[in-house]
């Protein structure tokens, strides 16, 4: 999970980092492929809480015998997924609205989103960190190991069975491309070698200047 979070906060970093210079220094396409590097990162997020939601935690939660075990966490996502929303509402109205949006973008010099996402991260950091500490609670190391190694591996398959054209066209790029695969020998994800070559190459063409 750990990683996982790593994986959204580089995003996140990325959007706050080069907000500006992409304003200041870069083309009508740069700003406009920014733009779909934001909405996607958004989107992101968003499957990684209902993952959590749908079948991670209840899960967990059925395991542990306690219903509320991550209802601190639940209750963390439904706040920030209005200014998860704000951030997507800017990003698609760039786009929507094209040249003039760009001028915008352009003219604002990256401020309001690089605002937007400072106010995110207010929210989203300190929840990446409580949720960690959650999962290595007492209700966890309590628990037995076996099952909770079965019920991870029952969400991996469960993630990985999602075969929606958005999952491998946007997800998957962007959580790729964020990730540090081969970093101080890190080996994830844990995919088939090929996984990265397909997504790139073939999927997140769609989007590729992003």
């Amino acid at each position: 999970m750990t990683q996982v979070h790593c994986m959204l906060l580089r995003g996140l970093n990325v959007i706050v980092t080069q907000a500006a210079p992409v304003a200041t220094r870069g083309t009508s396409t740069d700003v406009r492929d920014f733009m779909h590097f934001v909405r996607s990162w958004v989107i992101a997020v968003i499957y990684h809480h209902d993952g959590e939601e749908t079948f991670l935690f209840p899960g967990l939660q059925t395991i542990v015998g306690n219903p509320d075990a991550f209802a601190d966490e639940m209750g963390q996502h439904r706040t920030m997924h209005a200014r998860l929303e704000t951030v997507r509402e800017y990003a698609r109205r760039i786009l929507d609205t094209r040249e003039v949006g760009v001028e915008e973008y352009k003219g604002r010099k990256g401020r309001d989103l690089k605002r937007l996402c400072e106010e995110l991260a207010d929210v989203l950091v300190v929840h990446l960190s409580d949720e960690v500490q959650a999962l290595q609670g007492a209700d966890m190391r309590n628990t037995d190991e076996k099952q909770l190694k079965a019920h991870a591996t029952a969400f991996e398959a469960h993630l990985t069975g999602d075969t929606r054209p958005e999952v491998f066209e946007v997800i998957m790029p962007i959580l790729l491309g964020c990730s540090e695969k081969g970093f101080r020998g890190s080996d994830f994800p844990t995919v088939p070698f090929f996984f990265p070559y397909l997504i790139h190459y073939w999927y997140a063409r769609k989007y590729h200047g992003a």
